[in-house]
């Protein structure tokens, strides 16, 4: 479970909160957790590493977050898992061309934010995020920017071997059961985030959005989140962090 270091006013030495991630994967139902045990020794038996997607994911967004700051979409390095990811940060890139301009890429991209901004660790290394000393959560969004349409837009990078699913009424397919607890679990991530951002940065989001790289090169996936789906998953997601504290505190806390 990942802890984040945020300010806090009754201490001058600030409070470790967990990531938003941590707090949703610690209070989901047992038989999702059971799904994530069963998968991961699926993977192990079958001589594949169960991180493989969450480390592709990370090089993908490196890719994308140098292509905010550059304009310029490329592998990162000459390795073949570069490559790889490279694949998927295709298809995501269209997207990202529909902004204005940016505010925010794993960091601020605009003077003014320095207090988001923790202090440096051991090996020097400082970390931006944003939190909510209501709920009890940090975490670091991966984008924030200005549409070309005139709204503020949060959107999360996901990188999957397989679509999202976004259910609408009817029965989930089994085959799309997982896409959807992957487009849930992302949604109430990034309700949390805009709180947070709203604590921290004084911003008002006006859209979520998630862009999902899928494995052929320039194919992707992106979804707005409806406003009903916000108000609604945004309930939730607090019902979560009331959820967690209430089982940290309780001593009861299975992550």
């Amino acid at each position: 479970m990942r802890f984040y270091g945020i300010p806090h006013r009754d201490d001058p030495l600030g409070l470790a909160v967990p990531g938003v991630t941590s707090i949703l994967s610690a209070v989901s139902p047992p038989e999702e957790k059971q799904r994530l045990i069963d998968w991961q020794a699926k993977e192990i038996a079958e001589g594949r590493d169960p991180k493989a997607g969450a480390k592709r994911g990370t090089r993908a967004h490196s890719i994308l977050e140098n292509f905010v700051r550059t304009g310029e979409l490329r592998p990162l390095d000459d390795s073949p898992e570069m490559a790889e990811a490279f694949g998927f940060a295709q298809g995501m890139e269209r997207h990202l061309r529909s902004f204005d301009s940016f505010l925010w890429s794993e960091a601020p991209l605009r003077s003014g934010w320095d207090h988001v901004w923790s202090a440096a660790d051991a090996d020097g290394v400082r970390l931006a995020r944003v939190w909510s000393s209501v709920w009890g959560y940090a975490g670091v969004p991966d984008l924030i920017g200005r549409h070309r349409n005139g709204l503020t837009i949060l959107s999360d990078f996901k990188t999957s071997t397989r679509p999202y699913f976004r259910a609408s009424g009817s029965t989930i397919p089994a085959h799309c059961h997982v896409g959807y607890l992957k487009y849930k679990k992302t949604v109430r991530q990034l309700c949390l985030y805009r709180l947070a951002i709203k604590e921290v940065l004084g911003i008002d989001i006006d859209a979520l959005q998630i862009i999902v790289g899928l494995p052929k090169a320039g194919e992707s996936q992106m979804f707005y989140v409806r406003d009903n789906e916000i108000a609604l998953e945004t309930e939730r997601a607090k019902q979560a962090c009331l959820a967690f504290w209430t089982r940290y505190e309780l001593g009861a806390l299975v992550a």
